[in-house]
């Protein structure tokens, strides 16, 4: 080694212990965060104690009517919300009571359709009016209550969220399920505008944390999980490796086989529903 280079590795070496001797613990607390477990290594998870073995799941798939050509946005709302409250008392009186009533992913505001700007106006807000009614019936039921919808956030202004809300027994709103991603990769010529986590993932960890975006809501009849995404197997894999046992899902682009493979993959239950239009109709 020549001189240069051993005066270069005594400053490098003064620097490093310098650095070390003037560095409180603290900071170096600081420096390295801790990083979330999303997996145990012994493929276990958390679970809440299961109040019975058996869960009732209703699903319900109805005629919405599309607030986009409703006389208002506030009529077609009630039209709509009055709809939901009609199969949701129906669930409720016939049969055995549910555990789970599963609607589709847009039974208060339809598909609407146009530019983003133009489809924003039929949203709704998560908790909001429509949640608290569906609450009160929750409530009465004794049931949890999952459905899709359009929805806007004050904290997202300008965008348009594609929200699964999940109200439970007590009639709160327990979680509100984003969708994680859109399927525009598989056609590129239309766009898709609502905001999903994929779109805004780095702001979206740095506001509600990692763990959030496959989140897994612990219940007294286990795990579960909502989506609307489609034909995406390594989403449905990693809210598995997160300890969902039940996936419900609000949208699945009319593919049954798609609902039948992931739960036969990721070894979970799963339950569907889509939305119904008149020309589907037998």
């Amino acid at each position: 080694m020549n001189k240069t280079m051993k005066l270069l590795a005594g400053i490098l070496l003064f620097s490093l212990g310098a650095c070390t001797a003037e560095t409180p613990p603290e900071a170096e607390q600081q420096a390295a965060p801790e990083i979330p477990q999303l997996v145990r290594p012994d493929g276990t998870y958390p679970t809440k104690p299961l109040e019975k073995d058996v869960v009732v799941v209703k699903v319900v798939q109805n005629i919405t009517e599309n607030i986009q050509q409703s006389e208002s946005i506030e009529a077609g709302l009630a039209e709509n919300l009055g709809r939901m409250q009609h199969w949701i008392d129906k669930a409720c009186t016939e049969g055995k009571k549910p555990d789970f009533i599963l609607f589709n992913e847009f039974p208060l505001t339809g598909y609407s359709s146009g530019s983003r700007e133009e489809k924003r106006k039929y949203t709704i807000e998560i908790p909001g009016p429509e949640t608290d009614a569906l609450g009160e019936m929750a409530k009465a039921c004794d049931t949890y209550i999952i459905f899709g919808s359009y929805a806007r956030d004050a904290e997202w202004p300008g965008h348009i969220l594609s929200l699964n809300p999940v109200i439970n027994r007590q009639g709160k709103v327990a979680y509100r399920f984003w969708k994680t991603r859109n399927a525009t990769r598989y056609d590129a010529s239309g766009e898709v505008p609502t905001t999903t986590i994929e779109n805004v993932r780095d702001k979206f960890r740095a506001k509600y944390g990692i763990e959030a975006e496959y989140p897994v809501l612990q219940t007294e009849f286990g795990n579960i999980a909502v989506s609307t995404v489609q034909i995406d197997p390594l989403v449905f894999a990693a809210f598995a490796m997160r300890g969902t046992e039940i996936m419900f899902r609000t949208a699945t682009g009319f593919t049954p086989a798609d609902v039948r493979a992931i739960a036969y993959y990721n070894n979970f239950y799963s339950a569907m529903s889509n939305m119904a239009v008149p020309a589907m109709l037998p």
